[in-house]
């Protein structure tokens, strides 16, 4: 009897429908998704999310306004900073002849604020705002800005505007710099890092090679400030 050639032998086909996987391919399902999702975590930060850091850039938003027989003209944004206290911008506060008025609910209601609780900081740009009756969101929490990471703030321009811009320098006097082009209305905010902690304040504008830059106090310097100003009173 001939012998058919092994290049000749009629191939079994394989049955159709669905094919058993191997040990091996169960074994990456198994446990290729746990190493994925540990590297997914490590590069999150802890506490925040990039989702819920602009539900806290948006938190911390307070409205400054400035009143007068004439109206009320909403001028700058601050954020708190304790129970009782509001941070903003000490170029932000009004003329004598206006009077200082904030929002706790983004611009729905106002209330004046005295100006014996107006504190400003002669040889910076900072003021500290006395509120009475409570009210204020949880307060910030402050720490140094990373060089490019990531931040948002929330301030007045086009009655609510949500900012994100990098990190671009952060100097050893207390000053910071964002990348971008600034926006009036904005002095006074808070910057928000990536892990929901208050890295800076929005305050100043500067030109830069390619353009102007977003500046401000870096969140250590403003923590430094704030704690200084408690222990002299």
């Amino acid at each position: 009897m001939p012998t058919v050639p092994p290049s000749k032998r009629p191939q079994k086909r394989r049955p159709r429908g669905k094919v058993k996987d191997s040990p091996v391919r169960d074994y990456t399902y198994l446990f290729g998704l746990p190493v994925l999702l540990g590297l997914i975590l490590t590069f999150i930060p802890s506490g925040y999310t990039a989702v819920n850091t602009v539900q806290r850039a948006y938190e911390l938003y307070i409205p400054i306004g400035c009143s007068s027989p004439h109206g009320l003209s909403v001028v700058a944004t601050g954020f708190p900073v304790s129970p009782t206290e509001v941070m903003t911008a000490g170029h932000a506060l009004c003329s004598p002849e206006e009077e200082l008025e904030i929002s706790l609910d983004k611009g729905q209601s106002w209330s004046k604020v005295p100006k014996e609780n107006q504190r400003v900081f002669a040889e910076h740009d900072v003021a500290v705002l006395t509120i009475s009756g409570g009210g204020l969101p949880p307060p910030a929490r402050f720490r140094a800005p990373r060089l490019g990471e990531l931040a948002r703030g929330f301030g007045i321009p086009f009655r609510g505007l949500l900012l994100s811009r990098y990190v671009a320098l952060v100097g050893p006097d207390g000053g910071f710099y964002l990348d971008g082009f600034p926006l009036p209305g904005m002095s006074g905010s808070a910057v928000v890092g990536e892990d929901g902690y208050v890295i800076g304040m929005t305050t100043n504008a500067t030109s830069a090679a390619y353009g102007y830059m977003t500046g401000g106090y870096h969140g250590a310097f403003l923590q430094d400030l704030l704690g200084g100003a408690r222990d002299d009173r």
